[in-house]
C-alpha cells in the first residue's frame, strides 16, 4: 500500500458545492476559473478525490473565503 500524497487536502466535497452556490458560480464557471475540469470540481464536491494545496488556495480565492473554510 503507498502512503497518500500530502500534497492533496482532504476537504469536505458539501461545503466546496455550498460555497460555490453562494458565489453565484456553476461547476462550469469555477472548474474555468481553477483552470480545471468540470469534472475535476465534480470529483471534489462529491468527496471522491481532493485538490491539491495550489487548487485549495485558488478554491478559497475564487469563492471568497479563508484558508480553512472546507474543513470539518
Amino acid at each position: 500500500m503507498t502512503k497518500p500524497d500530502k500534497q492533496y487536502l482532504p476537504i469536505h466535497g458539501e461545503k466546496i458545492r455550498e460555497a460555490r452556490i453562494c458565489a453565484g458560480l456553476t461547476v462550469r464557471q469555477l472548474a474555468a476559473g481553477l483552470g480545471k475540469g468540470t469534472k475535476a470540481v465534480y470529483l471534489w464536491e462529491n468527496g471522491e478525490s481532493y485538490p491539491r494545496l495550489p487548487d485549495y488556495f485558488r478554491l478559497c480565492r475564487l469563492l471568497g473565503c479563508g484558508r480553512a473554510p472546507f474543513g470539518p
